[in-house]
């Protein structure tokens, strides 16, 4: 057995054993994140000595290449005939242990950017560019991350939880969605036997990392340990952990609300709700890709509960309040602009050192067009400071951030500015510009997904609050949950309309015309097209819930 190591074009790194035929891996390998395939690097791991490979590292991503797929709910992969679940299916790829995974990647990354650290702060000189509040340095970077006391910091429960979650293996575990061949239910359909029996035992396996994860949610400051003095380098092996917590938790609600509790099933959903906006001060662009991920899967158990179990008045006030607070905050875009910034910072930081950019942007596994890597590479290893790149670099960031003040969906412009800016560089034979400016080309459309979702779920609470108030009926139109419940209607921001919502055989269907900016009449995401939805098709009766009891 080979054992071969991958820093994925996302930032993901991970590790697998493979026993090679001719040399080459045959069988499919996918990112944890991402989902991207990773047989070339793979491949090209295995003809060197060691079995390692880098690929391209959060937002540095090849301008001939597409991103990796987008970090949507999982109904987008699915082609199923029934409406799909927004939970994915883990690759089967033979996973390492947290240690092993990203140990050997530690050890290499650490031994190259030793030298790349010290001589980067020999020569990085302050910028001349104006001030914008966010750091230029990757010293500043780092100090930008706060670090909260050890008692006060979330991660430090999170990261304990982390190191006990069993997720997989033989047994009844293997009945279940997502960590094992169990499929998920379309929402109000029942779970199959074998699924019941996964679920409940993928629970029980996973109570202690469970109490870890209600611990840490208890604190609003949060700090993983990374080293953003590393810059493109810095390792994140805490971002696939949280994001199998997500959907350990989401089974976790379903399994509460099969059993008709919806009290501890809407618990579960703020628990997740909380671990992942433990990610929101990150400043990394993977980071806040893994949380757009996160989000979607706490709105699709939060859908879930809603077609299986009423919950009390007072937990859907919290969960209505939790999804409020963090929609705000997508509203308001910190995240994002946090982790947009620091890409400055590393693009900056790289320029000093142009063999470790022409290593990042040349590695195996990068889809560079010829043309392109051949003028990458002749300016790269021309002498001289790299001025002209650095100021349209300092240009280019200074537009971006000021245009991301705009709302939805305004702020969705920014991708056309960034294409704009690609279209000149190309122009210009800016090859630098080239490779590193689509990386953060989708980001707005990302976001916008985000708060997209955590309107549905937003919306979605008050219909329940409002639907407990009303002998059990549903509005007939979101505007009658304003003002009691909602200030207005929630607007999609992917277009400014408000969410589209219509009453449906004693339920609702509620959704955003997504990022494909096509109103597609509450059909879920196939591929490119679609809508974000949140549908409850035969809501819970309080009759038959003080009967089941």
């Amino acid at each position: 057995m080979q054992l071969i190591k991958i820093l994925c074009g996302c930032g993901q790194k991970y590790a697998f054993e493979v026993e090679p035929a001719d040399g080459r891996l045959e069988c499919a390998v996918c990112c944890p994140v991402c989902g991207a395939d990773g047989r070339e690097a793979a491949n090209a791991a295995m003809e060197q000595p060691f079995g390692h490979v880098s690929a391209p590292s959060p937002g540095l991503r090849i301008a001939a290449a597409k991103p990796p797929p987008a970090l949507s709910a999982p109904e987008r992969a699915q082609r199923a005939e029934s409406p799909p679940s927004r939970f994915s299916a883990e690759p089967k790829v033979r996973s390492l242990s947290l240690g092993l995974a990203i140990g050997g990647v530690a050890l290499a990354a650490l031994l190259c950017s030793v030298a790349f650290t010290s001589s980067l702060w020999r020569k990085q000189t302050p910028t001349q560019a104006p001030m914008d509040g966010y750091p230029r340095t990757l010293k500043d970077l780092d100090a930008s991350y706060a670090t909260p006391a050890a008692d006060q910091n979330a991660a430090t429960s999170y990261l304990r939880g982390f190191n006990l979650l069993r997720l997989g293996g033989p047994g009844p575990i293997s009945g279940a969605p997502i960590f094992g061949k169990g499929k998920f239910p379309s929402c109000g359909a029942p779970l199959q036997a074998s699924v019941k029996t996964g679920v409940a035992a993928l629970v029980k396996a996973n109570e202690e990392a469970c109490r870890f994860f209600e611990e840490g949610s208890a604190h609003d400051q949060c700090r993983y340990p990374v080293d953003l003095n590393l810059g493109a380098w810095a390792l994140t092996p805490h971002t696939s952990k949280l994001r199998s917590a997500v959907q350990l938790i989401g089974l976790t609600a379903l399994f509460h609300a099969e059993a008709q509790d919806g009290k501890r099933a809407v618990q579960d959903i703020m628990t997740g709700l909380a671990l992942t906006r433990s990610l929101e001060a990150e400043p990394i662009l993977i980071s806040q890709l893994v949380r757009v991920t996160s989000v979607s899967f706490c709105v699709a158990s939060w859908e879930q509960t809603a077609n299986r179990a009423v919950a009390p008045g007072e937990s859907l006030t919290n969960l209505l309040g939790a999804f409020q607070r963090m929609e705000d905050s997508e509203a308001r875009g910190e995240g994002f602009t946090r982790a947009i910034a620091a890409e400055r910072a590393i693009w900056l930081a790289l320029l000093e050192t142009p063999d470790k950019l022409l290593q990042l942007l040349t590695a195996p596994g990068a889809d560079l067009a010829p043309e392109l890597r051949g003028r990458l590479e002749a300016r790269l290893h021309a002498a001289g400071t790299y001025k002209e790149e650095k100021n349209e670099i300092e240009s280019i960031f200074q537009e971006l951030l000021e245009a991301r003040k705009a709302s939805f969906p305004d702020r969705l412009r920014t991708e056309a500015l960034i294409q704009q800016r690609v279209t000149e560089a190309a122009r210009r034979k800016l090859a630098i510009l080239e490779a590193i400016l689509p990386g953060i080309a989708t980001v707005s459309s990302r976001e916008a997904e985000s708060q997209a979702q955590l309107r549905l779920g937003v919306t979605a609470v008050a219909l329940e609050l409002f639907r407990a108030a009303h002998d059990q009926r549903y509005p007939a139109a979101l505007a009658e949950l304003a003002p009691a419940l909602l200030a207005s209607p929630p607007q999609d921001p992917f277009d400014g309309q408000p969410l589209r919502y219509a009453l449906k055989a004693g339920g609702y269907l509620l959704y955003s015309i997504g990022p494909d900016l096509r109103d597609d009449l509450g059909e879920r995401p196939t591929g490119k097209t679609g809508d974000l939805v949140f549908e409850v098709v035969s809501p819970v009766k309080l009759a038959a819930l003080r009967e089941s009891r």
